[in-house]
């Protein structure tokens, strides 16, 4: 029984992915927001004083943000390729 189970999983992740409008919408936003947690990591880029100041003075209140941008992108990776999602836990 755990194999038939196994294996109709294995049959459904082979499955394509529809490119439904919900589909297209839910891609979209989290292209946005990916665009958007990417820019305001970057923003310490801009100048390299700025960059050693937020390494050495990391605030572990970021780690959410971190962790949300994390999963984003793994939601957006698993878009194409179906695998990924076994990877996106929040």
């Amino acid at each position: 029984m755990r194999e038939t189970h196994l294996t109709l999983e294995a049959e459904l992740r082979s499955l394509p992915i529809p490119r439904g409008p919900v589909n297209l919408a839910r891609q979209a936003v989290l292209r946005l927001a990916n665009v958007g947690l990417t820019a305001a990591y970057g923003a310490y880029r801009a100048h390299p004083a700025i960059w050693r100041f937020t390494a050495r003075h990391y605030n572990p209140r970021l780690e959410p943000f971190a962790k949300l941008n994390a999963w984003m992108i793994c939601q957006q990776a698993s878009l194409d390729v179906p695998a990924y999602q076994d990877y996106c836990e929040y």
